[in-house]
């Protein structure tokens, strides 16, 4: 990838089992030289949602994908909620500055508020759809369990029946807050 001989780089990338991110994104530049957009935009657009940095290797993708229009409010969103999942403040701060609509900017705008003080999520907009409310939720209480599991707990117990315990990821984290709670 490193030597940008995207016809050699392409024929044998079909045949890595477990490419890293540095070969994906390697494999998305590969896509955009040869014209191959559509696909390219569909690779990138994964790696951007990542809720960590990526290798440098990745720039180069990126700013093709820019580039491109693949780069939505929607995608940008989704990196900086993923970011919040992640602990990564500061990258969902840049991954806001992408998030250029205003109906996901207001679910950004809430979710960085919520990750600042978790207990803002009893008092969310209703604006919000069920997906973006479910993952604010989830970022609000493994923030409060951050600071203290007894928070998680509490906050848990004021959402009550709004946190859906049919969703895994939903039912995983009360697991881990209530064996915490527990020991």
């Amino acid at each position: 990838g490193k030597k940008k001989n995207w016809d050699v780089y392409l024929s044998f990338y079909k045949g890595i089992e477990h490419p890293n991110t540095a070969m994906q994104c390697y494999f998305a530049e590969a896509l955009f030289a040869n014209n191959q957009t559509t696909k390219a935009i569909e690779v990138t657009a994964d790696l951007w949602q990542a809720g960590k940095s990526q290798p440098d290797a990745c720039d180069s993708a990126f700013r093709l994908f820019r580039s491109a229009g693949g780069l939505t409010s929607e995608i940008a969103l989704k990196r900086v909620l993923n970011a919040l999942d992640a602990n990564r403040w500061g990258l969902s701060g840049y991954a806001l500055r992408f998030v250029k609509d205003d109906q996901y900017r207001r679910v950004a705008d809430s979710a960085r508020s919520v990750y600042r003080s978790p207990f803002k999520v009893i008092n969310l907009s209703s604006e919000l759809n069920k997906t973006h409310r479910a993952h604010l939720y989830r970022i609000a209480i493994k923030r409060a369990y951050r600071n203290d599991p007894y928070q998680a707990l509490n906050l848990l117990l004021k959402l009550g029946d709004r946190f859906d315990l049919e969703n895994p990821d939903n039912l995983a984290l009360l697991s881990r807050v209530g064996i915490r709670v527990a020991k």
